[in-house]
């Protein structure tokens, strides 16, 4: 039987740390090139493992809003 692999991608922390470089914007939702996002860079290094349908993104609640 073939294994089927799925992405999963963690993405639920607050960012705190670099709130002050970010100006409260959650890191992974943060476009620090002005492009993309540090999330839509982790689907991009993910999409070789799987597809995009087998692939979940784990956020906080609080960050609604960014997704």
């Amino acid at each position: 039987m073939a294994t089927e692999i799925w992405n999963v991608v963690l993405a639920a922390g607050s960012g705190r740390r670099l709130a002050t470089v970010t100006q409260g914007t959650p890191k992974q939702f943060w476009c620090a090139d002005g492009r993309s996002s540090l999330l839509d860079d982790t689907f991009a290094r993910v999409a070789p493992l799987a597809p995009r349908a087998r692939t979940t993104v784990v956020v906080d609640r609080a960050h609604r809003r960014y997704v």
